[in-house]
């Protein structure tokens, strides 16, 4: 959701296993020390490549911020805390009603918990031209068994997207 990307992204074979790691080891060895990364950044990208430990130590050296709440609601929602989550999520929206990753998080946090109806709801505060919203919605209505809308909404993910 956040955009933390390294220049590491280039084709690799599937078969070339050796290269992969070689890139995910670089990749996260930047994350590791990378001087212009803010610590909730830091761990941010740190759980990317499963570095939990670490990214909860930068997680307490961060400042209490708008980007620590989000890091921070994605280490709890990786670790299965939903409670912790959901009332950061809950404080964030509190503060700021429309804010894009706040909306994104509670529409994932309900489908967890198999509030559907609420997900929905909490999906459609996001813009129309957001393609989490579809995406979002596509995987309710897979949960749902609705197949086609299923597929309508990720085709408007898709036709949203610009890198497909």
């Amino acid at each position: 959701l956040l955009p933390i990307v390294f220049v590491f992204a280039q084709p690799i074979s599937p078969d070339n296993t050796q290269q992969a790691k070689s890139l995910i080891l670089s990749e996260r060895e930047l994350a590791r020390t990378n001087p212009n990364l803010t610590p909730a950044q830091r761990a941010l990208v740190l759980m990317r490549y499963g570095c939990y430990g670490e990214a909860a130590e930068w997680l307490k050296a961060a400042p209490s911020e708008r980007l620590s709440q989000l890091a921070q609601t994605e280490w709890y929602y990786r670790h299965n805390r939903w409670q912790e989550a959901e009332a950061l999520i809950a404080q964030l929206l509190l503060e700021s009603p429309q804010d894009r990753e706040g909306l994104i998080w509670r529409t994932k946090l309900a489908i967890q918990a198999w509030q559907l109806p609420q997900a929905v709801q909490w999906a459609n505060r996001l813009a129309e031209q957001d393609e989490w919203r579809w995406i979002l919605l596509g995987r309710i209505a897979l949960l749902q068994k609705q197949y086609g809308k299923a597929h309508e909404h990720a085709q408007k993910a898709q036709s949203l997207n610009n890198a497909n």
